[in-house]
């Protein structure tokens, strides 16, 4: 499994470059599919297929989310 170093996923340094690889890295980490992110973020399954393929950069709240979990999990509180 990918440690949260190695996803580099800080809120602050997120670009449609990187997007991409970072969800796919994320949701690989987390072992949920589109759908199931969707559901867990609040948001469609389209928004998340659009950051999976760096069309779009999450907003902040998506972001701080995904950054929290990973913290969370890297500590072992899961």
């Amino acid at each position: 499994m990918a440690k949260l170093r190695e996803l580099d996923v800080h809120v602050n340094d997120w670009t449609k470059a990187n997007s991409g690889p970072r969800m796919k890295a994320f949701m690989t980490h987390t072992r949920k599919n589109g759908v199931q992110l969707a559901a867990f973020l609040g948001v469609s399954v389209t928004t998340v297929s659009r950051w999976s393929n760096g069309h779009y950069v999450p907003d902040f709240r998506a972001r701080r989310t995904i950054q929290n979990l990973l913290e969370m999990d890297e500590r072992g509180i899961r």
